[in-house]
């Protein structure tokens, strides 16, 4: 773990992309503004990369009881 917390993907569909991300004890503990963002952004990025076309976040949860913070990686 570099600070990301423990991450893991499921991809999906690859045409069109679809990838759930579940990160346990994440950096970003709230999903207050743009806190929620952090974590689901940096993804789509690398995921963008990737399957070179542009994603996005969507679906964000972050579960206090589990310490896990969740999205969906998609167009």
């Amino acid at each position: 773990s570099s600070g990301w917390g423990f991450v893991s993907l499921t991809i999906l569909r690859a045409d069109p992309p679809v990838v759930d991300i579940v990160v346990r004890n994440p950096p970003v503990k709230a999903l207050k503004g743009s806190q929620k963002q952090i974590i689901g952004s940096y993804w789509a990025g690398v995921l963008s990369k990737y399957f070179n076309r542009q994603l996005m976040s969507k679906n964000h949860s972050y579960s206090a009881e589990k310490d896990e913070f969740s999205c969906t990686i998609t167009v």
